[in-house]
């Protein structure tokens, strides 16, 4: 993989990769056409890394002449930037990195252009599974680490302790320190922050599980007690709460004026239904709920209302939402204050394809905006915009795109006048992705 950055970084230093390098591959994300190109499925592993290469260059007046420009190159799991932040047709900037096939960053420096200076650098260290094991980053590459975090595993892969220094001030001595421990099962067992490094804590969180209950405590020495919550967990799903606990006036209790507990139910399909709120205004949990939000579904698991009372039955709001047959949500409309009006929300249609045609927010129950998009195949090639819905188009964004979707060139015509007012453009080393 080295290597293969390597090579990555002579081609880029050399100009934009010939076209035998660029059968397959992967770029840079260009906007809403997806990935600048298509990647090795990963069965061959004895193939050769391919390259592709993304060039964005923006007219950010339409005079003509780019402004800025930015390329993008990856070979493999290797990538190079170049920038021209100032569009005189030189590159002043070069960030280059790889990832593990995981997605893990191993590497990424910055360098200034031509002189080739390294301006930032960061690093990774990982073990045979791809598991971090040491991160260093000298944010201005003057040779002291300005920050550094290390992992250390249970056997079983788990992650059980995380250690991080910061030099903050780029002395060469450590200035925060903090580390994360964890138990067996991944949970995180207590949390600890040595602002001087002077093994005196300045903060510190612990967490304790005992069977479905989990509890956080975190501390300041200045000050003590900072937050406690105790929360309750569905015995059948440990990812899901079902009541939790606070500590208001940190006091160390869960009883007193200022505290609360919150519970919560779930439908039969796996939705939040009912939550509730006993403890409010300082007269503590009695055992009687002060507040609860209700809610109600369309076919088990689209949200259609919300409503959110006092124990009295005073409605404080409600939120209904509305869908179509293929499950696209077609509006929402808000009740801020319970009195029965629709004060603001909005409205979206789909065509037979999914696409979102036409939208429309409201606000103090009348609309205030409205966008319309057209589609050829599945991808948007224009927008219409009329920013205060009066029926006239304050600004129209329009697209012009390659085969297989990837933008090509993106006019922005901020006054709906006919005059482009900035030009984005989009160029590929590599082929379209095939049709899905």
């Amino acid at each position: 993989m080295r290597t293969t950055l390597v090579l990555l970084l002579a081609a880029c230093a050399a100009g934009t990769p010939s076209d035998d390098l660029t059968d397959t591959a992967v770029a840079a994300d260009s906007g809403d056409s997806g990935s600048g190109g298509w990647g090795d499925s990963g069965d061959d592993t004895d193939a050769e890394p391919t390259s592709c290469t993304t060039v964005t260059s923006w007219d950010d007046d339409a005079d003509g002449t780019p402004d800025r420009r930015q390329s993008y190159t990856s070979v493999g799991h290797a990538f190079v930037i170049r920038r021209d932040d100032d569009g005189d047709g030189e590159d002043e900037l070069e960030i280059a990195g790889e990832f593990t096939e995981d997605g893990v960053q191993l590497s990424r420096v910055a360098r200034s252009l031509p002189d080739g200076v390294v301006r930032s650098r960061f690093e990774v260290t990982v073990d045979a599974q791809g598991r971090r094991l040491r991160e260093e980053g000298d944010d201005d590459a003057d040779g002291t680490l300005d920050r550094v975090t290390t992992h250390t595993y249970w056997p079983d892969g788990t992650p059980r302790e995380r250690r991080a220094e910061v030099d903050a001030d780029d002395d060469g001595t450590v200035d925060r320190l903090q580390t994360w421990t964890f138990d067996a099962q991944g949970r995180t067992l207590r949390y600890e922050r040595d602002d001087g490094a002077d093994e005196e804590l300045d903060a510190w969180e612990v967490w304790t599980y005992d069977g479905v209950v989990s509890e956080l405590r975190s501390y300041t020495l200045a000050d003590g007690l900072q937050l406690a919550e105790r929360l309750t967990h569905d015995p059948t799903d440990p990812e899901r709460i079902v009541k939790v606990e606070r500590d208001g006036d940190r006091d160390g209790t869960y009883t007193s004026a200022w505290d609360s507990v919150e519970t919560y139910t779930f439908t039969a399909a796996g939705q939040p239904d009912v939550d509730r709120t006993d403890g409010f205004g300082g007269d503590g949990p009695d055992g009687e709920w002060d507040f609860q939000t209700v809610r109600t579904y369309l076919r088990d698991t689209l949200l259609q209302q919300q409503t959110r009372t006092r124990r009295d039955g005073t409605v404080l709001d409600r939120q209904t939402w509305t869908w179509d047959a293929a499950d696209h949500q077609t509006s929402q409309e808000d009740d801020l204050d319970g009195d029965g009006t629709i004060t603001d929300g909005w409205t979206q249609t789909f065509d037979a394809d999914g696409h979102d045609l036409v939208y429309v927010e409201i606000h103090g129950g009348l609309p205030t905006y409205r966008s319309e998009e057209v589609y050829e195949g599945d991808f948007v090639v224009r927008r219409d915009v009329d920013d205060d819905a009066d029926g006239v188009l304050d600004g129209r964004t329009t697209w012009a795109r390659d085969a297989g979707g990837r933008e090509l060139e993106v006019v922005q015509d901020a006054g709906a006048d006919g005059t482009p007012d900035a030009i984005t453009t989009y160029t590929y080393s590599c082929p379209p992705p095939p049709p899905e």
